[in-house]
């Protein structure tokens, strides 16, 4: 964990920009251009499986133009197996109402991460609602998965509603599909908290027993809280139930900072 010692000074002795305004809450139009995360989950899980950590460090940049670049460094133990992953993205505005996301992650130590995983959507905005429809591929030492994402949302004022249908294929090995439901509400400015629930198949990687394939019942609370000063709140907390093999309970707090 010595790769978080020189992010954790950053947070607590890097001078927000413009100390003129450290006293003024961020104004909603004018989002800041950079944003630095750090956090940790821990996970708990039963039938006689160890618990699961990770380690997150996130970096976020939006330009005037309306362009978002981020990258991510993610730690984990799970299965008694440690892992790392590196992650880029961008999202870019297209010609309106279209955008474009793209991301690839990569894992030098793949034991229970993939290969490399990458991901790309389109998305379209049209007065409340918004419609996109994208593509996942991962490679796994085992296999190949190959996911896509249709996801409808609609926006009520503050309140936010989202309907995610994901049809999976796993190379050789058939094919699966989960439902995602999501409400958020804006109470202020970009800060939120919302609830989650999922249905469906999954497949997961298990390191040493490959890729299996199981029912999932998932249920999801979080948040993000800015507050003054450039500081903000993550969190999270939720329940994943991968039947038959083990039921998961985790926990994920971080702090961010915007400049």
């Amino acid at each position: 964990m010595k790769l978080w010692i020189p992010v954790l000074l950053f947070f607590f002795c890097a001078p927000v920009a413009n100390a003129a305004t450290d006293n003024a809450p961020l104004a909603a139009d004018a989002p800041p251009r950079y944003e630095a995360e750090a956090e940790y989950t821990h996970e708990s899980l039963d039938k006689g499986y160890q618990d699961w950590r990770a380690a997150w460090l996130r970096l976020q940049e939006r330009s005037e133009s309306g362009d978002t670049l981020y990258g991510g460094i993610r730690q984990t133990n799970r299965f008694s197996l440690a892992d790392d992953e590196y992650q880029i993205g961008f999202v870019h505005p297209l010609a309106a109402p279209f955008s474009l996301a793209a991301e690839l992650s990569l894992s030098p130590t793949h034991n229970v991460f993939p290969r490399w995983s990458g991901f790309a959507e389109v998305d379209m905005a049209l007065s409340g609602w918004v419609l996109a429809a994208g593509y996942r591929r991962t490679e796994y030492d085992q296999s190949q998965v190959n996911m896509g994402s249709f996801r409808v949302e609609r926006y009520w004022g503050d309140l936010r509603g989202a309907y995610t249908f994901y049809p999976v294929t796993v190379e050789n090995a058939g094919s699966v599909s989960s439902h995602a439901f999501r409400v958020d509400w804006y109470y202020a400015d970009r800060s939120f908290i919302g609830a989650g629930y999922a249905i469906g198949s999954e497949v997961e990687n298990t390191g040493a027993a490959g890729l299996l394939s199981s029912d999932i019942t998932e249920y999801l609370l979080t948040g993000r809280h800015y507050l003054m000063c450039g500081w903000l709140l993550i969190y999270e907390a939720g329940t994943h139930r991968q039947s038959p093999f083990y039921t998961r309970n985790w926990l994920s707090l971080g702090i961010g900072r915007t400049f």
